[in-house]
């Protein structure tokens, strides 16, 4: 592909250049979106692969010879449409080639059925590259590029789950109703119905009103350059098609399809648990089961067939209740996880990967307040990760403090998870020696204040002063030292 995103960089270096919003807007992301088909199908050990393509002896006659002389004029368009898709040996051209002659047979059926021109058969080329899983501008998807209104205004399902315009059968279908009806209103002209099928109804009436009366060539110059744009890609495939000789490497993907086979579910299945237990290669059920759009089997849904490879479907079967299983574990957990956040935010725990969890053991002193600010936490907030309706606390009860996790703990922090012992050196006694007069600082407690004095006990400060443990800043407190 490096050629190709020379090519791609070439362009977008000379935006100006005719046909560049197509280009980059449509032409290419079909091309890559296409591209899985040379790894998946191994398209690549083809030998037939001639770059450029060798031309026929005998070249057929145009489908779109009708566009000829109004498109004469485009060949620089229509030589960088040339250049993009016979870059990296020839890559795009052939995978978008594979794909159509591999689908083609279901395009011209659903156009027979219709009774149609053949002519709109080939539309889906130029649309998407004819890869049913293309989603394209402005919500259209599939190969033939429908928008979600007509998709489900000619009878396809498109929901969270299935988008039945990435199903080749039944969005051949829908276009060739839709194609009817354009075909109807326009009084079969078919640069007007195919105008319309790529532009929309309103484009083209728009147009037609402006003119009054239908004139070809009037009607060619007010359309914009994307949609000629467009009608020069189709021309040049159809004029690939009548010169390039065929190659046959649609029967690779014919031959791969035979080794798929449907299953289906009772169950609403995540693909993930499907591919895990299976071990799958992650996105092959999306590659071969474009039109489930929602990574989810639904039970019962066979309007579009769910392929697995055929080993592997046989072992969807035996192995169906491990995957039942695993999906539901996996949603048990979900759930659980889901509680213990709901529960964490409403008791306004801190998020776990930037927060850690201390112990904090009640000591003799202690309130919520001083806690509070030792941590720099709220009081509230202790409450709440603690089940506490009111402010009590008791000696020897345990805390859960949360802090941030490249917090280091303060030198009088570290024991918090065991009961402080009194350092206990001889028995101060009241009246032995002079005391000391301390007066209470703000926000100290009675056991801070007796780790300033060593072997004093806050129940000794307590004795010696008459009072509780209630103390408050600027109070005056007698010290005694140990014997």
């Amino acid at each position: 592909m490096k050629q190709l995103l020379s090519i791609v960089c070439f362009l977008s270096l000379f935006g100006f250049l005719k046909g560049q919003d197509f280009i980059n807007d449509q032409l290419l992301p079909g091309i890559e979106a296409a591209d899985y088909v040379y790894d998946f199908y191994q398209l690549s050990n083809n030998p037939d692969f001639a770059c450029p393509p060798h031309i026929l002896k005998s070249p057929p006659d145009t489908l779109f010879g009708f566009l000829n002389d109004f498109l004469a004029a485009e060949n620089e368009t229509e030589q960088q449409i040339l250049e993009t898709m016979m870059a990296d040996n020839c890559r795009p051209y052939y995978t978008c080639r594979t794909l159509n002659d591999f689908y083609f047979p279901v395009y011209s059926q659903a156009i027979k059925d219709a009774g149609l021109p053949l002519i709109y058969a080939m539309m889906p080329l130029a649309l998407s590259g004819s890869n049913p899983g293309f989603y394209g501008k402005n919500d259209k998807a599939g190969a033939w590029q429908l928008s979600y209104i007509d998709g489900r205004r000619f009878g396809l399902q498109i929901n969270g789950f299935i988008d039945e315009r990435n199903d080749i059968g039944l969005s051949s279908k829908a276009a060739a109703s839709y194609l009817n009806f354009l075909d109807t209103l326009f009084k079969g002209n078919s640069i007007l119905v195919i105008t319309a099928f790529y532009t929309g109804v309103p484009y083209v009436k728009n147009r037609l009103g402006k003119l009054g009366v239908f004139d070809a060539d009037s009607f060619y110059n007010q359309l914009n350059s994307d949609v000629l744009d467009f009608l020069v890609y189709l021309k040049t495939w159809d004029s690939w098609y009548r010169n390039f000789n065929k190659v046959e490497s649609y029967k690779i993907i014919e031959q791969g399809q035979k080794s798929w086979e449907a299953v289906q579910s009772k169950d609403t299945l995540g693909f993930i648990w499907i591919e895990k237990t299976l071990h799958l290669k992650p996105g092959l059920i999306e590659t071969m089961n474009p039109a489930y759009v929602g990574g989810v089997l639904l039970p019962g849904f066979n309007r579009v067939p769910f392929y697995l490879p055929k080993t592997k479907a046989r072992e969807f079967n035996t192995q169906y209740a491990n995957i039942v299983d695993s999906q539901n574990d996996f949603k048990k957990e979900e759930k659980r996880e889901l509680e213990a956040v709901k529960d964490r935010l409403k008791k306004g725990i801190p998020d776990p990967k930037n927060s850690q969890a201390i112990i904090y053991t009640v000591r003799s002193g202690d309130v919520l307040g001083k806690i509070a600010q030792n941590y720099d936490v709220k009081v509230s907030s202790i409450k709440n990760w603690n089940n506490l309706h009111s402010d009590r606390i008791n000696i020897g009860q345990e805390l859960v403090v949360y802090i941030p996790k490249d917090e280091k703990l303060k030198s009088f922090e570290k024991p918090l998870e065991e009961e402080p012992s009194e350092i206990n050196i001889g028995n101060p006694e009241e009246g032995k020696g002079r005391p000391k007069i301390y007066t209470v600082k703000q926000g100290e407690s009675l056991w801070l204040i007796a780790r300033k004095f060593p072997g004093v006990s806050a129940e000794n400060i307590m004795k010696w002063n008459g009072i509780n443990d209630k103390i408050k800043a600027g109070q005056k407190l007698k010290i005694y030292k140990a014997k």
